[in-house]
């Protein structure tokens, strides 16, 4: 549970979003208001309540947008204003991140807070490259130091103290002034052949790292503005990456991908394309907002007991479905004699989730493909009562179809798909760059992102964007907003769609 008027300063991880804290998750979905700095993979943030208040005061390499007074005042005025209040930065709060000096501030003024730790990225990120920071015979100890400082250069630090330790030194915020760093290191009489790795975006799909001698990295050996975020580290636990690194890339590795699917229904491909190696950039055009009571499902509902079948054609449509029987007070046993239609796997699996396996599926994703086997399978359907249950854009892809075969069918519309308005710092972020592909999964996606795009003037930002549609339909959606599209499967299935992809990224 998440308190009014209370701040919560936590830590979101080093980048991926599974490792964030189950704390830190719930805190996410709940929170009224979000301040997040520039560390925080935009990733977590999908899983925010829409409508909560997001407050960008990123920090990085020296640019700061908010100075800290500034961030604190923030905090502390949002919550005695009665929100619940989330601060959330990259890695942990309390290493290297300022967050007690904002505990400082909240405990100051009175307010009830709460600290939750995260994983700090000085031991995580070298770990997703096999190096363990610490190792029996090789490092009894690890040193987690800061590589810049306020004045833009490198920390007045105890170099002879350093250079003489023998475990692991890990610096952050130190790409910048790596040359530095190596020079008073060796100045200070550490060996010139102790191996060391800067790693880049760690633990994310973008991930990379160099590693050299401490004297290779001089000035002119990389341009280490481009390894930003990243850390340093140093001793002879690096060398272990180059027999144990594990994260290997995937077949969709340095693809950056725009999914557009609404929110209950992202995450799945979201994660399957991640796992293939991708930069996943999530992007709902479009959120579930419930009808609210109406005679029309009212009548449908409580005249289940003459309802020979009810289709389902979304997870949504099958969960505010079962809510309403719930809410209702009706005994799912009385459901016995109904027989389910589901379309695409996951809504049979949210239909599986309540006890019940569907009786039709149809092979393919496509409206006409399941009209055409529904039929021919089931010909008694033609003089049966079904019920339709899903979005107010469902009602126009079935009922008249089914009743032109000559069944009864009816359409009760439980939900909308309706826009979700972004802010702005989400927006700039999403068209920073131009991605490798943005994903479409159905028309009313198409819709509403095509709404987004009049709204931000982002035209000329899509036009350069590759086009992937799931299906028929969704690709005249796109065509009739003037774009190409450059990839749609043969079949209209989640999976065939990565598949295009992976083999589109071959060529």
């Amino acid at each position: 549970m998440i308190k009014k008027g209370k701040i919560y300063l936590a830590g979101a991880g080093p980048g991926s979003i599974g490792l964030q804290t189950v704390r830190c998750a719930q805190l996410v979905k709940e929170a009224d208001v979000i301040v997040y700095d520039a560390l925080v993979n935009p990733a977590i943030l999908d899983d925010a309540n829409p409508e909560a208040e997001f407050i960008y005061v990123g920090k990085r390499s020296g640019k700061i947008c908010f100075k800290q007074q500034e961030i604190n005042n923030i905090l502390i005025e949002k919550a005695q204003a009665g929100y619940s209040v989330l601060r959330l930065k990259g890695g942990d709060p309390f290493v290297f991140g300022r967050g007690g000096e904002e505990m400082m501030a909240v405990h100051a003024s009175g307010l009830e807070y709460e600290i939750v730790p995260g994983v700090t990225a000085g031991v995580s990120v070298p770990a997703f490259f096999g190096i363990p920071v610490t190792h029996r015979g090789v490092a009894t100890s690890v040193s987690l130091i800061t590589g810049f400082s306020k004045h833009h250069g490198v920390p007045k630090l105890n170099w002879e103290a350093l250079a003489g330790m023998k475990g692991t030194l890990v610096f952050y915020m130190g790409t910048n002034t790596a040359p530095i760093i190596t020079e008073n290191l060796i100045k200070a009489g550490m060996d010139p052949a102790t191996p060391m790795a800067i790693i880049s975006e760690g633990t994310l799909p973008t991930q990379r790292i160099i590693s050299d001698r401490l004297d290779a990295f001089t000035p002119d050996y990389a341009d280490y503005s481009t390894l930003a975020p990243g850390l340093i580290v140093i001793g002879n636990v690096v060398d272990f990456h180059k027999a144990y690194e594990w994260v290997k890339p995937g077949s969709l590795a340095g693809k950056r991908i725009i999914v557009t699917r609404s929110y209950n229904q992202s995450s799945t491909l979201a994660d399957t394309l991640e796992g293939h190696g991708a930069e996943v950039f999530v992007l709902p055009t479009m959120k579930v907002a419930p009808v609210t009571e109406s005679e029309e499902i009212t009548s449908a509902l409580s005249d289940l007991s003459r309802t020979d079948w009810v289709i389902f054609s979304s997870v949504s449509g099958v969960e505010l479905f079962f809510k309403r029987l719930r809410e209702a007070k009706v005994d799912f046993r009385s459901l016995s004699h109904l027989r389910f239609a589901t379309i695409g796997k996951v809504t049979t699996e949210a239909l599986g989730h309540f006890g019940f396996l569907p009786d039709f599926t149809p092979p393919y994703h496509k409206t006409e493909h399941f009209i055409r086997t529904f039929a021919e399978t089931h010909p008694e359907i033609r003089s049966q009562r079904i019920l339709v249950s899903g979005s107010l854009l469902t009602k126009n892809l079935f009922v008249e179809e089914l009743n032109a075969l000559g069944a009864e069918c009816r359409f009760v519309p439980l939900y909308d798909n309706v826009p979700i308005e972004y802010y702005s710092e989400r927006i700039e972020m999403m068209h920073s760059s131009v991605p490798d592909w943005i994903l479409f999964c159905s028309s009313s996606a198409v819709e509403n992102f095509a709404s987004l795009v009049e709204r931000h003037d982002l035209r000329a930002w899509a036009e350069k964007c590759k086009m992937a549609s799931i299906g028929p339909q969704t690709s005249n959606a796109l065509r009739k907003h003037g774009y190409t599209v450059a990839l749609e499967p043969s079949k209209a299935k989640i999976e065939s769609l990565v598949d295009a992809l992976i083999e589109a990224s071959k060529e």
